[in-house]
This record gives C-alpha cells, sequence and structure tokens, in this order.
C-alpha cells in the first residue's frame, strides 16, 4: 500500500510539472527526473524473498542477497503488530519496502527487512532484533523455533 500511494504521488508531481511547466525544459526535466531517481534509487533495495540456510538468514535483494548470522537465537515468533509505532532511524520506511533499522516501544531497536508488515516474523538474537516478512510466517518462525540437529 505505501509502494502504491508513494508512487501515485511521485507520478503526481512529476505530471503536475510538466502541466504547470509552460513549456520550460528544465521545470520538466527537475519535475520527472526527481521522481524518476527517487523510485530507481528505492528499487535495488526490494526485499524479494528469504532462505535458511547454515545457519544463516539470507533476504534476496533485487541485485544482491545480504546474509545474517543467526548465532544466539534466543526467541523467533510471527507477530503482526511488531512494527507498530516504529521510528525509522535509518532507511526505506516503505517504498517497495521497510528496510534498515528502526526502533519502537516493544522491540527496541531492531533491523528489517518487511514487505508486509502483517506478515512480521520477529527474531530475537543474543545481541540484536531482527524482523523479516515471509510469505508463510508460522512456518518459518516454527522452523526456526526447532532445535538443531546435533553434529555427530
Amino acid at each position: 500500500m505505501m509502494t502504491a500511494v508513494t508512487c501515485l504521488i511521485l507520478v503526481g508531481v512529476a505530471v503536475s510539472g510538466v502541466v504547470t511547466s509552460e513549456g520550460d525544459l528544465t521545470r520538466i526535466a527537475v519535475s520527472v527526473g526527481i521522481p524518476v531517481l527517487l523510485l530507481l534509487a528505492a528499487l535495488p533495495f526490494v526485499v524479494r524473498g528469504y532462505r535458511l540456510e547454515d545457519g544463516r538468514l539470507v533476504v534476496r535483494r533485487l541485485l544482491w542477497e545480504t546474509a545474517v548470522d543467526l548465532e544466539g537465537l534466543r526467541r523467533v515468533r510471527h507477530d503482526p503488530g511488531a512494527m507498530a509505532g516504529s521510528i525509522r532511524t535509518f532507511g526505506n520506511g516503505g517504498l517497495f519496502s521497510f528496510t534498515g533499522r528502526f526502533r519502537n516501544s516493544s522491540l527496541g531497536p531492531y533491523r528489517a527487512w518487511v514487505t508486509d508488515p502483517k506478515l512480521a516474523v520477529v527474531i530475537e538474537l543474543s545481541d540484536r532484533t531482527l524482523v523479516v516478512s515471509p510469505d508463510r510466517p508460522r512456518e518459518m518462525a516454527e522452523t526456526l523455533s526447532r532445535p538443531a540437529p546435533e553434529a555427530g
């Protein structure tokens, strides 16, 4: 929803700039260029999915992957309200995804890679908290909550 609203606003800014430019090519370039640049700047950070491998959570982005070590895993839970009341301290607040560093009263500071806050899974590690939003949040929470098989 946030992406759709933001895109509509950016398109509105571009159209408004063109309509009111009175043929001024500089105004047209700026009014179209800035919204396009904002969209292009946010696009690479989109979250395309997640996978678990070798004790790590791998976040799939558009052009790269971010791996997070799950060492010190204490608790995992599906919490649709986890991001409620959050303040973004660094990152993207909803254009294609919620990614970066956030803070709220229930989680404290946390790192997020979220496309849909209603699907939020909170991963509490010994030294930090992560929030992700897989398509099947309960399944991910259950998978991560299972004890690791013993090596032997």
